[in-house]
C-alpha cells in the first residue's frame, strides 16, 4: 500500500539526492554517456549505416535543408519527450496513490516529477521505470514503421529516452536491492528511503 503519511514505526535509512549528492550525480552522468554511446552504436546496426562506407554515401545524399529540419525536428520531439516521460511518473504516482499531490519541476539540468506520498518498493520502482519501458516499446514501433530516410529523427528521441533515464535506472537499482518493507518519499530530486525500525 501507498500512504500520503508515513505509517508509524518506519525510520528513514537512506536519502538520494540527484543534485546534491556529487557521486550520484557523476554516476548517474557516466550511466547517461555509456546508454548514449550503446544507443548510438545500435542506431548504426540497424539503420543503414552500419559501415564507414555505407554511413558516407548516406551523407553525400543527404541535402542540407533536409538534415537541418529534421535536426530541429528531433529537438522539438525530444523537448516534447521530457515532458511526456515526467507525465508518465506522474500519472503512476497518481495511479498508485490517487490522493497524492504531484508536481512537476526543473532542478539544474533535470526535470522532475515529485510528490507527498510514500510509495512501497514495486510501486516505486514501476514508476521509476514506467517511462524508460513505456516510451522506449512505443518509439521501436515508430522506428520500425517509419521510411528510412526518418529513422534517425524519430531515433534520437529513442536515445534521449533510454540515456535520459539514466537516474531512473540508477534509481531503480538502488531501491530493488533494499527490504521489501520500505517506502519511498519523492520530492522531485530527493528521495528518502524509510524502512521499519
Amino acid at each position: 500500500m501507498n500512504f500520503i503519511k508515513l505509517p508509524s514505526g518506519y525510520e528513514p535509512i537512506k536519502k538520494i539526492n540527484l543534485v546534491k549528492d556529487k557521486n550520484a550525480r557523476i554516476t548517474v552522468n557516466i550511466l547517461y554517456v555509456s546508454l548514449m554511446i550503446i544507443m548510438i552504436a545500435f542506431g548504426f546496426l540497424f539503420s543503414n549505416m552500419a559501415t564507414l562506407e555505407q554511413f558516407i554515401k548516406v551523407c553525400e545524399k543527404i541535402e542540407l535543408w533536409r538534415f537541418i529540419f529534421k535536426a530541429i525536428l528531433s529537438c522539438i520531439l525530444g523537448g516534447i519527450y521530457v515532458v511526456i516521460h515526467e507525465v508518465i511518473h506522474l500519472f503512476f504516482m497518481k495511479l498508485f496513490c490517487p490522493e497524492a499531490k504531484i508536481s512537476f519541476s526543473y532542478k539544474v539540468l533535470y526535470a522532475c516529477a515529485g510528490s507527498n506520498a510514500y510509495f512501497n518498493k514495486i510501486s516505486y520502482n514501476l514508476i521509476a521505470i514506467s517511462p524508460i519501458a513505456i516510451m522506449g516499446a512505443l518509439l521501436t514501433m515508430v522506428c520500425l514503421l517509419v521510411p528510412a530516410s526518418w529513422f534517425w529523427t524519430v531515433y534520437v528521441v529513442q536515445i534521449l529516452n533510454v540515456a535520459g533515464a539514466a537516474g531512473d535506472l540508477y534509481i531503480f537499482f538502488i531501491i530493488s536491492r533494499m527490504n521489501r518493507d520500505i517506502m519511498v518519499y519523492d520530492s522531485g530530486v530527493e528521495m528518502i528511503v524509510y524502512s521499519k525500525k
